[in-house]
């Protein structure tokens, strides 16, 4: 009904509301003229009965002669109402000339002159003289001056209370919108450098209220979001210069001067050590843009926990074969969850190469695997130094390297937020405690539906 791009709400409102207060009235206006037109009509019927019944008592005897020596007095019953008598198709009497058609001679019926100008009704009278019509006419000149008056008086208020509305909508309208107003241009000042600014609301529980508390909560999602990005951008940036700085160093050495085999050989193998760090880099990155952008996860079907832990960690195994770590298991079989495969495979690869990355050698990795009412549960524990509380909470966050951690191979700091982000796009979630040297990262993952198999 309206075009989204050239009307305001407040001329919607002003538009409703007086079309509202307009049919309303109209209505009522409707309802009381068809009432008093009705009332009138009724009281015009009642006169013209008793006038006729006048009428019979005027004319005729008691034995039901007609007779006109009260003809005098019969003029004189009302300025409105005239009276006709016929019998056998003759005009005994008549108080006025009232032309009428012969489709007006409805007996028993109130019917409208050809003029519109009488309400008339007929009434057959029987005698030992003959059967006579006598008939009345009501003259309706003032109840229609009544009438059109009501009519002018209902018209002009309707119009009158239809431009009140107009002005009152519009300006209830302005004012009911004002803290509407005040919010878009409050809103319109906060930007990338002031992101932390959030609106101001008086009252919580109305509408004003509850739009500033949505868009305060939208203002600090994005806040991080952006400190996010910005974070990840510094961060995504620092550790791609690093192996190309490198490289390029070390190819600029290199063609300063003539160089043997050997040495030439030593700088490709470098500058390859270089391009597979930055190939993991960039693979990270992309698996945790895929896990937190994705909204369902491609892949879903049952998985036997017990055996991707078996094979994962024998692969961990070969890669640190010289670290001379013991690991201890305790895993209950028959524990299936659902999901991607290969998304769980990577949370279970990430958590056991963190264990492995942060427990010095000739120390112990406990992998234990149960699972209470709603989840199975992966808990997987190193020893060795533990984490400072003040760390506990950015562990997950990418990029995020404890600087105090005795690490073999420190790595880009992005497993732990992929683990993250995979076990909340599987609803669940993961834990971390690290007390008395030793790190506990527990992964909670739903069982699978009707999970108890054996």
């Amino acid at each position: 009904m309206f075009s989204k791009t050239n009307r305001t709400i407040r001329f919607k409102f002003t538009f409703v509301f007086a079309s509202f207060v307009t049919l309303t009235l109209c209505l009522f206006s409707t309802i009381l003229y068809t009432l008093h037109t009705h009332q009138i009509q009724q009281n015009i019927q009642k006169s013209l009965m008793f006038t006729i019944n006048q009428s019979v008592r005027n004319f005729f005897d008691s034995h039901g002669k007609f007779h006109l020596h009260h003809q005098g007095e019969s003029n004189k019953i009302t300025q409105f109402i005239a009276i006709q008598i016929h019998s056998e198709g003759r005009l005994l009497y008549a108080s006025h000339n009232i032309e009428l058609q012969n489709k007006e001679c409805l007996i028993g019926k109130y019917v409208y002159t050809k003029d519109n100008k009488f309400l008339t009704f007929a009434r057959l009278f029987r005698s030992l003289e003959g059967t006579f019509i006598i008939r009345a006419f009501y003259l309706q000149e003032v109840e229609n001056d009544k009438l059109n008056k009501l009519t002018f008086t209902l018209i002009s208020l309707v119009i009158l209370c239809t431009l009140c509305s107009v002005i009152g909508a519009w300006y209830i309208s302005y004012k009911l919108l004002a803290p509407f107003r005040e919010i878009a241009k409050n809103a319109s000042r906060i930007s990338v450098e002031n992101l932390s600014e959030r609106l101001s609301y008086p009252v919580e529980n109305d509408e004003v209220g509850q739009l500033s508390i949505t868009l305060n909560s939208l203002f600090s999602r994005l806040q991080n979001s952006f400190t996010t990005l910005k974070k990840f951008t510094s961060n995504a940036s620092h550790e791609l210069k690093t192996p190309l700085t490198i490289m390029r160093g070390d190819i600029e050495v290199l063609l300063r001067r003539e160089r043997s085999p050997v040495e030439y050989e030593q700088t490709l193998s470098c500058t390859l050590n270089e391009i597979e760090r930055m190939n993991s880099l960039i693979q990270g990155l992309l698996l945790l843009a895929q896990a937190e952008g994705e909204k369902k996860i491609a892949i879903s079907q049952s998985i036997e926990l017990a055996e991707i832990i078996e094979n994962t960690k024998r692969q961990l195994q070969k890669v640190h074969d010289d670290s001379q770590i013991t690991i201890i298991e305790n895993i209950d079989n028959y524990i299936y969850v659902t999901g991607d495969p290969l998304w769980i495979q990577q949370i279970v690869q990430n958590l056991l190469n963190n264990a492995f990355q942060n427990t010095p050698l000739g120390k112990s990795i406990t992998i234990l695997l149960s699972k209470n009412a709603n989840y199975a549960v992966l808990t997987i524990k190193n020893t060795g130094k533990e984490i400072a509380k003040e760390d506990i909470p950015f562990v997950f966050d990418r990029f995020y390297r404890i600087s105090s951690s005795s690490t073999t191979n420190k790595g880009f700091g992005l497993g732990l937020a992929i683990c993250k982000a995979l076990a909340e796009k599987h609803h669940g979630f993961i834990k971390v405690k690290s007390v008395n040297n030793e790190t506990i990262f527990s992964l909670y993952l739903p069982l699978e539906k009707g999970n108890s198999r054996h």
